[in-house]
């Protein structure tokens, strides 16, 4: 059982514009606002690559978080050779092959970090300015979607409301002693974020361990990961073909990462020190408020 305090903004946060995402290289990113709520917390919809926006803002307003705005985010590189759909960071060859982790090989990185990392960072500093704090703002990424997030999340230099990473963790290139070591160089000498993260992978195998570990890691400034931490970092495997999760029992993890870190007012009642609770997570993974 999750508990929630009454709160009152000095401000009622404001929707962006296509304008606002236009100027942060996030063209094509569609908002979509709460039903019959005001929204106190924003969720970030990162695509995989090749997608766009589109079936991530469906899959927003199928969710209907409680007081939750959504943002299904574009991302900002466009696929060669005129192809529909945008990636995180680029990712081919010069014959079309996909680019592919090895010692020395930073193109990839390099663009994440350019394009990526520059695009969310001019976006979370847009949002703070809208009245959309960092701690409650979750980001909920999909395979190459879902490496941008957890990037992100380690270099943003603050506390995120939270991480979903669904079939994606970070890049294969910081499993190179190389990169590893400057990352959690990097972790130490930042303030620790302790961003709250649940991912979701078909198959854990050692080498996607290893990703999730490092990011523990270096979640925690670089040091070791304390025995208790699955509060802060948690793996899931759904099994299945590295789709998004499709029935409610898959999705019910999600939902109850939704449950534990949301931040929730009840209406009206502001000033009343009581607490809301969100008592049960129901049979097709929908938040059930009680008092």
């Amino acid at each position: 059982m999750v508990l929630f305090s009454f709160r009152q903004d000095p401000l009622s946060p404001s929707p962006l514009c296509s304008c606002d995402l236009e100027s942060c290289g996030l063209s094509g990113s569609v908002w979509v606002s709460p039903v019959g709520s005001k929204p106190r917390n924003l969720l970030l919809l990162l695509h995989g690559l090749g997608d766009t926006a589109a079936p991530f803002a469906q899959l927003a307003r199928t969710m209907a978080l409680p007081q939750t705005a959504a943002i299904a985010l574009c991302a900002p590189i466009a696929l060669p050779a005129g192809l529909e759909g945008h990636m995180w960071h680029e990712s081919f060859e010069s014959d079309g092959q996909l680019i592919r982790a090895s010692a020395g090989e930073r193109r990839r990185l390099s663009s994440l970090q350019q394009e990526a990392r520059t695009s969310l960072q001019a976006l979370l500093k847009l949002l703070e300015r809208a009245g959309w704090p960092a701690h409650r703002v979750f980001l909920l990424g999909f395979a190459q979607g879902a490496a941008a997030a957890l990037d992100f999340a380690l270099h943003c230099g603050c506390r995120l409301g939270g991480i979903i990473s669904v079939c994606g963790l970070l890049l294969e290139e910081y499993l190179h002693e190389e990169e590893a070591v400057a990352l959690l160089a990097q972790s130490a000498a930042a303030p620790r974020r302790e961003t709250p993260l649940l991912v979701l992978e078909s198959v854990l195998t050692p080498q996607r361990q290893a990703l999730f570990e490092l990011y523990q890691r270096a979640l925690c400034g670089g040091r070791a990961v304390p025995p208790k931490s699955t509060r802060l970092c948690k793996a899931i495997e759904i099994g299945g073909t590295g789709a998004m999760p499709s029935s409610p029992e898959e999705w019910q993890p999600v939902m109850a990462f939704f449950a534990e870190h949301l931040e929730l007012t009840a209406p009206g009642l502001e000033s009343d020190p009581t607490l809301q609770r969100i008592i049960a997570v129901g049979k097709a993974g929908e938040l059930v408020l009680g008092a």
